[in-house]
């Protein structure tokens, strides 16, 4: 919710995501191929065909940011309660 009230809350970078369903890294888990990060093309099997670069996956959060959002939330709702 507080990346669709302020973006700039996260830094994010492009990736493509995949479950893995067969078991050859982890079985139901989320196996992300990032597009600009060195080391991050795995190497064999499908991970290394991964080219579907359009999610966003949240790397870094603003702290600061994200706690004032919080803050200034509760206090709305404090206002409405009084």
């Amino acid at each position: 919710m507080s990346a669709m009230i302020d973006p700039s809350v996260f830094t994010t970078e492009k990736a493509d995501i995949r479950v893995e369903i067969d078991g050859r890294w982890t079985k139901g888990m989320t196996v992300c191929n990032f597009e600009k990060m060195s080391g991050m093309h795995h190497f064999g099997g499908t991970a290394s065909e991964q080219v579907n670069f359009r999610h966003n996956v949240a790397m870094k959060l603003d702290h600061a940011k994200f706690c004032d959002l919080v803050v200034d939330a509760l206090e709305r709702l404090v206002r409405q309660t009084s």
